[in-house]
Formats: C-alpha cells, structure tokens, sequence
C-alpha cells in the first residue's frame, strides 16, 4: 500500500453497511479535521438500545409470532436446484443506463419504492429457478430506529425477514403490486429476529436465497468537492445463503446496480453466468414492458442450458419434462394460437393428461410407440404431449398420406394403440386399439413417467423411396440438443411467436413443434389446407409470426410474395 492508501479490515459483521459509511465518512472527515487545525470531538450517538428493545417488545407481541408462523405455514420448496457445496462466486450482472432509468420511472408511475420494482424481478427468477410460482426468499431488513438519531448511529440494525408472494398469473406490473403488498405486510413486524421464527415454526431454514438492496447516502457526502472524494465502490460481506441479490442504488452514477453472489452453491460457473443472464433479462424485460405478461422460463436468457426444476433439486431432462415445468410456471399463457383461438398452458396440459390416462388404461407404458395420425392441430400436440408423458414415444402419420402407406407404417411401428383425431379415418390392423383424441372413455388418471432424456422421443419414418418405410428412432436428448443450439443461435424475445408449418411426417417439424412450447414462446398453428405462398404468409402475418422454418424454394416464393413480412419474421431456411 501506498502513503495515499488505507485498509480497513472488519474480521466479524459487526456493523452493517450503512453503518460502514458511517464509521468511513467519520475517519475521513477527522483525517481532514486533523489536517487543518484541532480536532474536535463528536457528540456519541447511542440507538443500539432501542434497536434492543423495539426487538423485545416484538418478541412478546402475539401478533408478530402469528404473522410469521402465518407467512411460513406449509413453505414451498425455496432453495435453488442441486447440492450445496464448498466454493464462492461472483457475477456482476449488466444494468444498462436505459434499463435503469425504466426501472426507476416505473418505480415512480407506480407509487412504489424502486425496491419493490427490483424485489419483483427476483422473485420472478426464482420462480424460474424453482419452477414454482409460490416463491419465499430471504429478504434483508433495516431495523434501525426511525429517528434523527437511528440513522446516524454505528452498529447492526439488520434483520433477515422471509417474504412469500405468488407469481402470476399476470403482468410485471402486477408482480410489483404484489410483492409491495407482502413486503408492506412485513414492515411492521420485521424486528422479531429470525431465528426465533424458525424456532417457532419448527423449520430449518427454508430458503437458501437473499434478496438486499442499498443505497447508501452518507457517501453522497463524499460526492461532492473538498476534502476526499469517493471514486468507487463496491461493497460486499459474508453471505449465509447460496445466492444473494445484491442491488444498490449507485451513489456515483445514480442508477441500478446489481452482482450476485454464490456461496457454497455447488454451482459451476456456466449456471451462475446463466442465472446472471436471467437477471439482467428480467430488469430488462421490466423496464421496456412492464404491463406485458410475466415473460416464462428460457424467454429471461437465450443460453442453452438444462431448465433447472423442483422439487428433486435436478433439472428438466426430457421434452414432457420441461413443458411440465413451462406449464406449471405459466400456466395462463398462451401456449398454441389456432386460427382465431387461443389454447394456454394450463388447457394443453390437463388435456394431455387425461388423454394420458385412456392411453394408460389401453396398456400403453414407457417404451412403447403410439403411432399419432391428426392434422396439425391443437389435438395433435396434446396427443404427443400424451404420449410423452407416459415415457413413451410418438409415431406421427400424415393423415394426407395414401391409406395403403398409412396402414404399412402402422403395421412397421409395432404399435398396439394408435391415436387419432375424430375427424381422421385411419386404417387399423387387426389387433391394434384405436384412441379418439377427445374421446371420454376410460375416465381416470395415470402417473407421469420418471424423465429419461436417453428413452426414444419420437419415431420419424423415411420416404421409402428406395424400398419400404423404415423408422428413425430419434432420443430426448438429440431432439433437445436441437432445440438448445435454436436457444442460443436463435433468442426469442416477448412480442415473438413461431410456428408449426412442416406436415408431420417431417423431422423438421419436432422442432417447430417444441423449439416455443418449451421456452414460452406462443406457437400458431398452419392448417394442413394453406398451400399457396401467398395464402401462408396471409396466416403467417395475421398471427404475428416472427420465426417460420422453410425450405429454400418455399423461402424464395416467400420473399416475392410478401418481402416485408420476410424480413421481418427473420425466415429460417432450413434444407430437408
């Protein structure tokens, strides 16, 4: 260290941050006193005992005990996937200068503290990280007294406050609302000190997640010309939970900032760079749309990672599993546009598993294949979304295909169920059982099966040009090594929507078919009639796509026909 250097060293948290900035303020302003003339004494500020007794009289009011043990009745699993481990990490997550200014207008049109704005964007990664919408998290309270004095004195006035709130259905706007409303609910009962809510509850702690937020003023003072200015700052301490959000008003630039921290997360460095990425897209997406919906899962980072899930501390690992997961996040979103009508998360969902349970009771187990013969059409993913969830895999035949191949690609995929939608005429072998997609028999229920990304997703036959059809066994794991490149080359962003154009008996159209249902993105639905050019990009237009999958010469008849719309969709030309 230079002469013009100090280090002050804390070896125990004995002083909070805003007491920290105090204590520096101080010396400084006597290193300048001393400077220039005799020193003089400062009047003590006492406040840490009634810090003290506002603790105990919350500790004998009845009515924060019950608040508490109210807001961790029942918790929800609140800890970030995978094991604890040894380690420390840190990741500065990028804030832009407009990012923030959103954030802060938004904070002022909504009458809320910027803390609430930034507190809904935590709680909506979280939601992401445990695939739950009722979130808890810890949140760190400043129990000073609120008074002249309070804020003046030097010592730890801080308390760890669990903060519960459900995510969605709705807007960011509306998660801002709400996490207000909790953290409003917390603020008069935040001196009754944590461990003896834990006490009270009979729980380990519940979460292994913080959320803090600073702006420290008394630097502000050191902003300004004469005696010795704040160049920088960066302030940090000792973390007791995996991850700690740790966002500031900055003092220097006046904005947001934020780094996270990992403490023995038992995360490598790629899923922490991923969880920084959902951050900064979250504090994005909140500040350029915030009365759009809560945007879902993999929508917060175009990054091709797994899609970390509850309650087994793993991550999503087959495709049923991760629409599970994006259903279970978003279940009010749409998921399918078909023509004029809507289909969301929650609808496909329920109706991929009751059609799950028919299929079930007809004998159909993990590892089967179930041929699927249906038009494109909001039926035919709920038959393959069916047919997944049993852990089994799905042949899909173009109901357009000559009735003598359909009945040999029944016949070769060994199939003894086959689906079909109502409308389409199917050519059974003896001996094989045949399943209306929105047929009634057989009311009941049937497990999911467990996720294996190895077990064979889809069954995709060839032309059979140089002989018989043969089936292509295609794996969870191929498909969504695809779907995963399409992640990361390929980002979506909240106004997007893509498409399932290819007919069925295409390879290219399992991606179309997943590459938005798993990541949130709306998908339309081109009906088998619409041909033409001119006619698909009529549909393609009025549905508001903006990724289509083609090949090269239907490209080019696209860009005659509608340049503009070309363009603008960004088409992905795609040789088959």
């Amino acid at each position: 260290m230079t002469d013009a250097e100090f280090q002050l060293t804390l070896t125990e948290p004995f002083l909070d941050g805003w007491s920290v900035a105090l204590a520096l303020n101080e010396l400084l302003d006597t290193y300048r006193d001393l400077a220039s003339g005799p020193l003089v004494p400062r009047e003590a500020v006492r406040a840490q005992a009634g810090f003290l007794r506002r603790e105990a009289a919350a500790l004998a009011d009845d009515t924060s005990r019950d608040f508490w043990l109210g807001v961790l009745s029942d918790p929800p699993p609140g800890r970030l996937p995978g094991e604890a481990a040894p380690g420390y990490g840190v990741r500065d997550v990028e804030v832009t200068a407009r990012t923030s200014d959103g954030l802060m207008a938004l904070a002022g049109q909504m009458a809320v503290p910027l803390k609430s704005v930034l507190l809904a964007a935590h709680v909506q990664v979280l939601s992401l990280l445990t695939g739950r919408r009722d979130v808890i998290t810890g949140l760190m309270a400043n129990s000073r007294p609120e008074s002249t004095q309070g804020a003046a004195a030097v010592g730890m006035f801080l308390n760890t406050t669990p903060i519960r709130v459900t995510v969605g259905p709705g807007s960011r706007a509306d998660a801002v609302r709400a996490v207000h409303e909790a953290e409003s609910a917390v603020l008069a009962h935040r001196a009754y000190p944590y461990a003896q809510m834990l006490r009270d509850a009979r729980l380990d702690t519940p979460f292994d997640t913080t959320f803090n937020y600073t702006h420290f003023r008394p630097y502000e003072d050191r902003t300004a010309d004469g005696g010795p200015r704040l160049l920088s700052l960066r302030a940090t301490d000792q973390t007791y939970h995996r991850l700690t959000a740790q966002f500031r008003r900055d003092v220097l630039s006046g904005g947001v900032g934020l780094f996270l921290e990992f403490s023995d997360s038992g995360l490598d460095g790629a899923q922490m760079d991923l969880i920084a990425g959902y951050y900064a897209e979250a504090l994005h997406q909140m500040a350029r749309e915030p009365h759009a919906s809560l945007a879902p899962l993999e929508r917060l980072a175009p990054v091709p990672q797994p899609v970390p899930r509850e309650p087994d501390g793993g991550f999503a690992t087959d495709l049923y599993d991760r629409f599970a997961h994006q259903a279970a996040l978003t279940p009010e979103a749409t998921a399918l546009h078909v023509g004029a009508t809507t289909v969301r998360y929650r609808e496909l969902s329920e109706a991929a598993e009751r059609l799950s349970a028919r299929l079930a009771g007809n004998g159909v187990t993990a590892g089967s294949v179930v041929p699927v013969c249906a038009k494109r059409s909001a039926d035919y993913v709920t038959a393959v979304l069916a047919v997944l969830r049993l852990g089994a895999a799905y042949a899909p035949l173009d109901p357009a295909q000559p009735p003598e191949r359909l009945r040999r690609l029944l016949a070769a995929s060994g199939g003894t169920v086959a689906v079909r939608a109502r409308t389409e005429p199917l050519p059974v072998p003896d001996g094989v059982v045949e399943v209306d997609v929105r047929g009634s028999e057989g009311a009941g229920s049937a497990p999911a099966a467990s996720p294996d990304a190895g077990r064979t997703a889809a069954v995709v036959f060839t032309s059979g040009s140089t002989g018989q059809p043969k089936g292509v066994a295609l794996s969870h794991s191929a498909i969504m090594n695809r779907l995963d490149w399409s992640l990361r080359e390929e980002p979506a962003g909240a106004d997007d929507v893509f498409v399932l154009r290819t007919p069925i008996g295409f390879v290219d159209s399992i991606a179309e078919l997943f590459d938005g249902l798993l990541r949130g993105v709306p998908t339309a639905i081109l009906p088998d009639d619409v041909r033409d050019p001119a006619d698909v990009v009529e549909v393609l237009a009025s549905a508001g796509v903006t990724k289509a999958t083609m090949v090269p010469t239907l490209a080019a008849e696209i860009l005659r026909s509608d340049a503009t719309w070309a363009w603008r969709c960004g088409v992905c030309a795609s040789c088959t």
